[in-house]
Protein backbone atom coordinates (compact mmCIF):
# COMPACT_ATOMS: atom_id res chain seq x y z
CA UNK A 1 0.00 0.00 0.00
CA UNK A 2 1.31 3.26 -0.82
CA UNK A 3 0.93 6.25 1.54
CA UNK A 4 -1.06 9.45 0.39
CA UNK A 5 1.04 12.83 -0.14
CA UNK A 6 -2.16 14.14 2.69
CA UNK A 7 -0.35 11.38 5.14
CA UNK A 8 3.49 12.40 4.24
CA UNK A 9 2.76 15.77 4.64
CA UNK A 10 1.16 14.92 8.28
CA UNK A 11 3.76 13.03 9.29
CA UNK A 12 6.93 14.53 8.09
CA UNK A 13 5.34 17.75 9.77
CA UNK A 14 4.29 15.65 13.60
CA UNK A 15 8.33 14.43 13.25
CA UNK A 16 10.05 17.65 12.10
CA UNK A 17 7.63 19.51 15.56
CA UNK A 18 5.94 22.04 13.05
CA UNK A 19 2.45 20.69 13.48
CA UNK A 20 1.16 17.56 16.30
CA UNK A 21 -1.10 15.50 13.81
CA UNK A 22 -3.78 13.77 16.03
CA UNK A 23 -4.84 10.42 14.01
CA UNK A 24 -8.03 8.92 13.53
CA UNK A 25 -10.35 7.69 15.70
CA UNK A 26 -11.23 4.99 13.34
CA UNK A 27 -10.35 4.14 10.11
CA UNK A 28 -12.23 2.86 6.52
CA UNK A 29 -11.53 0.91 3.75
CA UNK A 30 -13.08 2.09 0.50
CA UNK A 31 -12.80 0.67 -2.85
CA UNK A 32 -11.99 2.78 -6.16
CA UNK A 33 -12.64 2.40 -9.71
CA UNK A 34 -9.32 3.26 -10.89
CA UNK A 35 -6.00 4.45 -8.82
CA UNK A 36 -7.80 6.95 -6.37
CA UNK A 37 -4.25 9.11 -6.71
CA UNK A 38 -4.08 9.56 -9.86
CA UNK A 39 -7.94 10.26 -10.28
CA UNK A 40 -9.72 7.28 -9.78
CA UNK A 41 -13.20 7.34 -8.36
CA UNK A 42 -14.86 5.61 -5.67
CA UNK A 43 -17.44 3.14 -6.37
CA UNK A 44 -21.05 4.48 -5.45
CA UNK A 45 -24.52 3.41 -5.68
CA UNK A 46 -26.50 -0.07 -4.44
CA UNK A 47 -25.64 0.29 -0.63
CA UNK A 48 -21.88 0.74 -1.06
CA UNK A 49 -20.33 2.38 1.41
CA UNK A 50 -16.87 2.49 3.13
CA UNK A 51 -16.37 -0.34 5.95
CA UNK A 52 -14.94 0.48 9.37
CA UNK A 53 -11.10 -1.45 9.77
CA UNK A 54 -9.08 -2.12 12.65
CA UNK A 55 -5.24 -2.35 12.10
CA UNK A 56 -2.21 -4.10 14.38
CA UNK A 57 1.31 -3.74 14.12
CA UNK A 58 2.68 -7.24 12.75
CA UNK A 59 6.79 -5.95 12.43
CA UNK A 60 8.29 -3.28 12.96
CA UNK A 61 7.28 -1.90 10.04
CA UNK A 62 4.46 -3.36 8.81
CA UNK A 63 0.55 -3.59 9.81
CA UNK A 64 -1.99 -5.83 8.77
CA UNK A 65 -6.12 -5.53 9.12
CA UNK A 66 -7.35 -7.58 12.20
CA UNK A 67 -10.57 -7.47 11.22
CA UNK A 68 -12.70 -8.85 8.44
CA UNK A 69 -13.71 -6.12 5.94
CA UNK A 70 -17.61 -6.97 4.55
CA UNK A 71 -19.04 -5.13 1.70
CA UNK A 72 -22.13 -6.39 0.27
CA UNK A 73 -22.87 -5.92 -2.98
CA UNK A 74 -26.45 -5.18 -4.00
CA UNK A 75 -25.68 -4.12 -7.44
CA UNK A 76 -22.55 -3.93 -10.06
CA UNK A 77 -20.29 -1.14 -8.89
CA UNK A 78 -17.96 -1.91 -12.16
CA UNK A 79 -14.97 -3.17 -12.46
CA UNK A 80 -12.81 -2.19 -8.57
CA UNK A 81 -9.27 -1.97 -9.33
CA UNK A 82 -8.11 0.05 -6.07
CA UNK A 83 -8.69 0.19 -2.65
CA UNK A 84 -7.92 2.99 0.07
CA UNK A 85 -8.14 3.34 4.08
CA UNK A 86 -9.34 7.14 4.89
CA UNK A 87 -9.91 8.48 7.87
CA UNK A 88 -13.64 8.91 7.36
CA UNK A 89 -16.64 7.09 6.31
CA UNK A 90 -17.59 9.63 4.31
CA UNK A 91 -15.32 12.41 2.44
CA UNK A 92 -12.34 12.69 5.05
CA UNK A 93 -9.06 11.87 3.46
CA UNK A 94 -7.26 9.16 1.79
CA UNK A 95 -3.92 8.01 3.98
CA UNK A 96 -3.07 4.83 2.22
CA UNK A 97 -4.55 3.31 -1.05
CA UNK A 98 -3.21 0.06 -3.14
CA UNK A 99 -4.02 -2.04 -6.16
CA UNK A 100 -5.64 -5.36 -6.01
CA UNK A 101 -3.98 -7.89 -7.04
CA UNK A 102 -6.62 -8.50 -9.83
CA UNK A 103 -9.18 -5.97 -11.12
CA UNK A 104 -12.48 -7.30 -9.79
CA UNK A 105 -15.45 -6.89 -11.85
CA UNK A 106 -18.71 -6.40 -9.41
CA UNK A 107 -21.49 -7.60 -11.50
CA UNK A 108 -22.90 -11.11 -10.55
CA UNK A 109 -20.89 -11.02 -7.08
CA UNK A 110 -23.17 -10.39 -3.62
CA UNK A 111 -20.44 -9.93 -1.66
CA UNK A 112 -16.43 -8.63 -1.49
CA UNK A 113 -14.77 -9.98 1.82
CA UNK A 114 -11.19 -9.16 3.01
CA UNK A 115 -10.11 -11.51 5.99
CA UNK A 116 -8.37 -10.71 8.90
CA UNK A 117 -4.52 -10.32 7.29
CA UNK A 118 -5.15 -9.38 4.14
CA UNK A 119 -4.50 -5.71 4.33
CA UNK A 120 -0.61 -5.29 4.89
CA UNK A 121 0.74 -1.42 5.45
CA UNK A 122 4.29 -1.44 5.13
CA UNK A 123 6.53 1.63 5.55
CA UNK A 124 9.72 0.97 3.45
CA UNK A 125 12.53 2.94 2.60
CA UNK A 126 14.08 2.59 6.38
CA UNK A 127 17.24 3.57 6.76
Amino acid sequence: MAISAYLDRKILEHVLGIQVYTPAAQLYVGLFNGDPATGGVEVSGGGYSRRYAEFSMVSASEATNTLDVDFQVLESWGTVTHLAVGDADTGGNLLVTAPLSAPLNTGGINQIILRSGDLTIELQDSV
